[in-house]
């Protein structure tokens, strides 16, 4: 997801609820400041909107990371699919190193991990089969 689009969601999200509240400034120090209640429920709110946009924005990159793979696939709809040089042996490094907990290991581990799996699901319909999917 775009960067400015991760500051937004931070911003309205995060930064100035907890500025609004540490300082005793604008909306949300009324919010939390008169009753535990709507604390609670706008702590949920925000949680829950957070949770949202991480989901969408996921499945956005996963859905276009498809379409790509997708794309190579129906140039040449026969051809056996496989990771190059480079990622199968980065993959299963990552795979049993602890470094694959840290954020951005972890998700590089994740879209190998899907591109690994796309590959298997390529390579296991027969040629026609493909060719059919990809007109």
């Amino acid at each position: 997801m775009g960067s400015f689009a991760l500051a937004t969601l931070g911003l309205v999200l995060v930064l100035y609820p907890a500025m609004s509240y540490w300082w005793a400034f604008g909306d949300f120090a009324v919010i939390y400041g008169t009753d535990p209640v709507l604390t609670v429920l706008t702590a949920c709110v925000h949680g829950a909107g957070l949770a949202a946009f991480f989901f969408a924005a996921e499945r956005l990159v996963s859905q276009r990371r498809a379409e790509h793979w997708a794309a190579l696939a129906a140039r040449d709809p026969a051809r056996l699919a496989r990771l190059s040089d480079a990622n199968a042996p980065r993959l299963r490094a990552l795979e049993t190193s602890w470094t694959r907990f840290l954020p951005g290991a972890r998700q590089e581990l994740l879209q190998l991990r899907e591109l690994r799996d796309w590959i298997a699901e390529h390579n296991r319909q027969p040629a026609g089969e493909q060719a059919e999917d990809h007109q």
